[in-house]
């Protein structure tokens, strides 16, 4: 669940750095936006823009997440 909606399907990666969504579910969901950040490859041919968010309640089964940094793009 992603701010008490859903179910959503989505990796869920251990080894990941950040959490991601996509900016599509993050309108539907109401999400702000918090600004523009670059991810990826860091050059201008490698990276891409992606919107820094804010996921206010992230759950999967029992376990809960708040007010999770996450960023947002197609």
């Amino acid at each position: 669940m992603v701010n008490d909606r859903g179910p959503y399907r989505f990796y869920f990666d251990t080894g990941a750095s950040t959490c991601v969504l996509d900016s599509v579910i993050a309108s539907e969901l109401g999400i702000a936006t918090l600004g523009k950040v670059r991810v990826g490859d860091a050059t201008a041919t490698g990276g891409i823009d992606a919107e820094n968010v804010r996921i206010a309640k992230l759950g999967i089964g029992a376990a809960e997440w708040l007010d999770l940094p996450a960023i947002a793009f197609d």
